[in-house]
């Protein structure tokens, strides 16, 4: 894989964009680093990707119109209710 060069000088670019500092003991460090990272992404260029589509049908189902809940249904599993409604945790 051909990825390009990464040196000292792009470690200290990268740092500055990135707003920290690197100290000189860890260039070296880093450059190995980001030249893997982006032998990584390299590998990635490789993978086969298609431009088709996958055959799919229909995958959402037909709008039914169906009986909803009565208000004593809703509420039967409510933790806490008042005068019919959901009561909620205080806010604030």
């Amino acid at each position: 894989m051909t990825t390009p060069d990464v040196d000292e000088e792009t470690v200290h670019h990268i740092a500055e964009l990135a707003h920290i500092s690197v100290a000189e003991e860890e260039v070296d460090r880093y450059v190995d680093q980001f030249e893997e990272i982006l032998d990584w992404f390299a590998a990635l260029d490789e993978v086969p990707t298609t431009l088709t589509q996958e055959a799919h049908s229909n995958v959402l189902r037909e709008d039914t119109i169906s009986d909803g809940l009565d208000r004593d249904q809703a509420l039967a599993n409510a933790s806490r209710t008042e005068e019919g409604h959901f009561r909620g945790p205080p806010v604030g």
